[in-house]
């Protein structure tokens, strides 16, 4: 009678369907910093958590703010400067309920640019003209004493990826921020770097999540679980155990460095100086992937191999 009962009780739980995992929709930019929401979905993090993650990414820190006021998805993920701009300007009530990093980010300009002083007259391409990464590079030249209209033209264009492919098509969008992997193909591209941002002005919060107010209230446990899987996936993108299983960022999306069409642009005058060295350390990740690695080396094979580097005249 017992055994009966037993059958039957496990015979109704194998029937039932399992609880809707809750659908959460988050909204980043394609760059390194998203490899998170990959390991998240595929290694089954965030459904181990009860979310449904669904990651839609933004061409621009605009739409980005602007699908966040109107309730397009929950939760944003970008330079958090992002929120406070939403709260000043735009008078929405927004909270940031998590920090990340300082953007990895690196000030590149066109070869023919030696130093700071030379970007006096040029143009300045940003995301958006005043968030984010744009506020860092007007600071850097504002050291210089440079002033945004007097002295250089900022020309909006959008996310990394199109801030790298502005560089490419004109030597007249002569300097921009850019983050990885973009940095990793501007290196290779034969573009100069002015160093990174946190060693030319200081500690800066960059990356990090943030939400309308009200619905942070109204979805605390929710919240919770989102951040606990994030966490988790995150620190599973990062540990070098995991290295050998994951592949590189550069899988993950449409554009790799020996595949994406910048790096195929044949009427750059910047592809002809794809044979400098790249100092990242960063780019051993495409060296080390099982996927990328043919094409890497195949990409590089005869390249002059040298020690140097390129030098500036800004300070480190």
């Amino acid at each position: 009678m017992k055994i009966t009962y037993v059958v039957r009780i496990l015979l109704l739980a194998w029937l039932l369907p399992a609880s809707a995992a809750d659908l959460l929709r988050v909204n980043t930019f394609p760059n390194a910093k998203a490899l998170p929401f990959y390991a998240g979905v595929e290694k089954g993090i965030f459904a181990k958590h009860g979310l449904d993650v669904r990651v839609a990414y933004t061409e621009n820190s605009e739409k980005q703010r602007a699908g966040l006021a109107s309730g397009a998805f929950e939760i944003a993920h970008s330079a958090v400067d992002n929120a406070v701009a939403m709260v000043e300007d735009a008078k929405q009530d927004v909270v940031i309920v998590t920090g990340g990093d300082n953007g990895m980010n690196e000030f590149y300009v066109q070869p023919h640019i030696k130093s700071l002083a030379d970007l006096r007259g040029q143009t300045l391409v940003v995301d958006a003209p005043n968030t984010a990464y744009a506020v860092l590079a007007k600071k850097i030249l504002f050291k210089e004493g440079m002033h945004e209209g007097r002295d250089y033209a900022v020309k909006p264009v959008g996310r990394g990826e199109l801030r790298l492919k502005a560089m490419v098509e004109s030597r007249d969008n002569t300097a921009a921020i850019l983050n990885l992997p973009f940095t990793i193909q501007a290196e290779q591209m034969g573009f100069r770097s002015f160093g990174n941002p946190v060693e030319l002005l200081g500690p800066y919060q960059a990356g990090g999540a943030f939400m309308l107010r009200s619905w942070a209230k109204a979805h605390g446990t929710l919240l919770e679980r989102y951040i606990a899987a994030f966490i988790e996936s995150l620190r599973w993108s990062l540990a070098p155990r995991t290295a050998k299983n994951r592949s590189c960022f550069s899988c993950r999306t449409s554009s790799s460095p020996t595949t994406s069409p910048i790096a195929r642009c044949a009427r750059s005058p910047i592809r002809r100086a794809a044979s400098r060295p790249m100092r990242h350390s960063t780019c051993r990740a495409f060296a080390t992937c099982s996927r990328c690695a043919p094409r890497w080396k195949a990409a590089t094979r005869g390249r002059r191999r040298s020690t140097s580097t390129f030098r500036t005249t800004s300070a480190r």
